[in-house]
């Protein structure tokens, strides 16, 4: 009987004898490349999980989270299906990131329904617990669902390791190792790459970050005016939870002071509502000349509120003017 992974997607063989044709793949065999496949597909699974993140969360998230950048989420997505292939091709050593992590998470999620279990039941009647796991199916379900991921996978591992690996071309191997650097690569540059660069996309983004705060201000400050369209975006940013990028932009634009006003004029003149908030906040009087000249010349089509900040930003500067009516 030939090796069940050497038999990998070579269909049923038939071969000639003196008794006529014979099937060379046992029923065994095939039942053995469904397990393979199904666990080098389990051994893949952390790319949904990856790319739905890529998907749902912004920069921000992505970098307090994952401590990633979204290049190294993606590359971190492509390199679990390439474990899950390389499993499927006879790589036993493959599985063992996914079932390790997926082990891991069920002992979490075992725990994080178990102690909330625990404690509702020594306060309640026993008779109540299913009111309790219905609020803790969530955990219960993501739990089995990790143990479940980490049978199958090392079910799978079992066979492989016992087993003749298949060949893999060169061009996967080329593929999966560049984004393997791309994956180390952003690794590194997000703990200490991101310091020399210093892009100022990056900085504002760093904002958000207790640890890399003052340095990301401190380098901002250095790129000057270089760094304020970022700041303005920072500062338009309308996703919940970034009131710190938000508030950290204008922060770093009122710091700047004069040497702001000029493209920041250049952004008003464009009906850009951040950049007049940012003047207001600045508090240069020489900027309420041309914020009136902008208001004297309105778009007929222009948004109201960037009226309105206007307005604010006029009275502030230079009360004397008249900007009623």
């Amino acid at each position: 009987m030939k090796s069940a992974i050497n038999a990998l997607g070579a269909g049923a063989e038939i071969s000639s004898g003196k008794g006529g044709a014979m099937p060379e793949q046992s029923a065994q065999d095939t039942q053995q490349l469904k397990i393979i496949l199904r666990s080098s597909i389990a051994a893949a699974a952390p790319a949904v999980v990856v790319f739905t993140v890529l998907i749902t969360s912004n920069a921000v998230g992505l970098l307090q989270t994952w401590h990633m950048g979204r290049l190294g989420m993606l590359a971190a997505g492509i390199l679990a299906i390439g474990l899950g292939f390389l499993l499927w091709r006879g790589r036993w050593w493959a599985g063992l990131p996914t079932m390790a992590a997926a082990g891991l998470a069920a002992l979490y999620f075992a725990y994080m329904f178990a102690r909330p279990m625990a404690a509702y039941l020594s306060a309640n009647d026993f008779r109540d617990i299913f009111q309790a796991i219905i609020v803790l199916s969530p955990q219960l379900v993501l739990a089995v669902l990790c143990a479940g991921l980490f049978m199958l996978i090392s079910k799978g591992v079992r066979l492989v390791k016992n087993m003749a690996p298949r060949p893999v071309g060169n061009k996967a191997r080329i593929l999966l190792g560049i984004w393997l650097v791309v994956l180390a690569g952003d690794l590194i540059y997000q703990q200490a790459g991101w310091q020399l660069i210093k892009s100022p996309s990056d900085l504002m983004v760093r904002l958000c970050q207790e640890q890399n705060h003052d340095q990301a201000r401190s380098l901002l400050l250095q790129q000057g005016v270089k760094a304020v369209p970022s700041l303005l975006e920072g500062m338009a940013a309308k996703d919940k939870g970034l009131e710190c990028l938000r508030h950290g932009s204008l922060e770093v634009l009122t710091a700047m002071g004069a040497a702001a006003v000029e493209p920041l004029l250049a952004a008003a003149k464009d009906e850009n509502v951040q950049a007049v908030i940012a003047l207001k906040a600045i508090n240069d009087p020489r900027a309420a000349g041309p914020l009136m000249e902008i208001y004297r010349n309105p778009n007929p089509k222009g948004d109201p509120e960037f009226k309105l900040q206007l307005r604010r930003a006029i009275k502030k500067l230079n009360p004397s003017l008249s900007v009623d009516g």
